[in-house]
C-alpha cells in the first residue's frame, strides 16, 4: 500500500453528502409543521376532549343516581349530581401531585 491511498468504507458517490445535508432542513420543516398544526388544531382538540369528558360525567351521574332511584326528571337529581361533583373534586384533590 502506498502512503497516498485512502481506505474507503462507504459509498463514494455524491448522494451521501446530499442526503445528510438535506436531513436537517427536512427535520426542521417537519418540526415546524407539527408545531403549526398544534397551534391551529390544539384548541379544537381541547374543546372536543372537554365536551367528551362532560358527556361522560353526565352519563356517570345518571347511572349512579338511577341506581339510588333518582332519575334525571326528578327534583333530587340536581342534589345527587352536585354530591357526585363534590366526590370527584375531593378525589382529584387527593390524587393531586404534592410537588
Amino acid at each position: 500500500m502506498t502512503t497516498g491511498s485512502v481506505l474507503r468504507t462507504g459509498p463514494t458517490d455524491g448522494m451521501t453528502s446530499w442526503r445528510t445535508r438535506g436531513l436537517l432542513p427536512t427535520c426542521l420543516a417537519l418540526g415546524a409543521a407539527v408545531c403549526g398544526l398544534l397551534v391551529v388544531y390544539g384548541s379544537h382538540v381541547r374543546a372536543a376532549t372537554e365536551a367528551e369528558k362532560a358527556r361522560a360525567v353526565e352519563e356517570e351521574d345518571q347511572a349512579v343516581c338511577a341506581r339510588f332511584g333518582i332519575g334525571p326528571e326528578t327534583t333530587r337529581y340536581s342534589e345527587c349530581a352536585a354530591a357526585l361533583k363534590d366526590v370527584r373534586s375531593r378525589h382529584d384533590q387527593r390524587n393531586a401531585d404534592p410537588f
